[in-house]
């Protein structure tokens, strides 16, 4: 049988202390939710402070790039007189074999000029190269820089590599500089176009060249 409980001091005590409990889980809910909401707004001023910071780096590297373009063209400005690009076309040497000096490009400035030559090295098989020629016609210093397409039996082997076949010479005031047979030549000033040693004479041949990408800078 269930029991009952009549007394009066009894049932209010126990009123008081259910109210008593209810309010206290009332505060430690609201002290929850209260926790979270400063939680919530902790870390909402955390990901403001990260997206500041983001924009912050993102201006700083804006503004570093454009200082960085602005001091470069400084530079160039300040040594380098003038820049000028030539346009060339690649030259037949098949069609325009010459053991003598050839013009490949005049202009007021420089003139460039080829020719072939027989090589007898020490050592290795004989061969037969092309010899460049570059003539500064100008009064002052200049830098010369192109990347050079080799033709083998009409197919191009360094078209596709700028940067391995790039090459740059620099010219004192009405100065030459021409290549020669010996091993201690730059590349700028030879091209090689076969083998021609009575022993070896394979091998592809060399059918045209072009100077492309062809400039001429004059710094201070």
């Amino acid at each position: 049988m269930k029991n009952t409980i009549h007394h009066p001091v009894l049932l209010s005590l126990i009123s008081f202390y259910s109210a008593c409990s209810n309010a206290q889980n009332y505060d430690l809910m609201s002290q929850e939710v209260k926790n979270q909401l400063d939680l919530n707004k902790i870390n909402g001023l955390k990901s403001w402070n990260r997206i500041e910071k983001n924009i912050l780096i993102s201006k700083f590297t804006t503004i570093m790039n454009r200082l960085m373009l602005l001091l470069t063209m400084i530079y160039l400005s300040n040594n380098c007189i003038s820049q000028q690009q030539i346009s060339t076309e690649p030259i037949n040497v098949i069609d325009q074999y010459s053991v003598n000096w050839m013009t490949y490009l005049e202009n007021d400035q420089v003139k460039i000029e080829y020719k072939f030559s027989e090589c007898d090295p020490e050592m290795g098989y004989d061969f037969e190269q092309v010899i460049l020629r570059f003539v500064n016609k100008s009064t002052k210093k200049m830098v010369i820089d192109w990347h050079i397409h080799l033709y083998y039996d009409e197919k191009c082997l360094t078209c596709e590599y700028p940067v391995e076949y790039a090459r740059t010479i620099g010219l004192h005031p009405n100065e030459t500089r021409e290549g020669n047979c010996d091993r201690e030549t730059i590349n700028e000033l030879k091209l090689f176009s076969k083998f021609i040693d009575v022993n070896y004479s394979k091998g592809a041949i060399l059918t045209s060249f072009q100077l492309a990408s062809l400039n001429i800078t004059f710094p201070q």
